[in-house]
């Protein structure tokens, strides 16, 4: 989970245009 977690933040930071979106479903 600990990777899990980071993943999601630079998801995040990454594709702000994301953030309405969840990154877990994205990919």
């Amino acid at each position: 989970e600990i990777t899990q977690k980071p993943s999601i933040s630079v998801e995040r930071y990454r594709y702000p245009q994301v953030q309405s979106t969840p990154p877990d479903r994205s990919f």
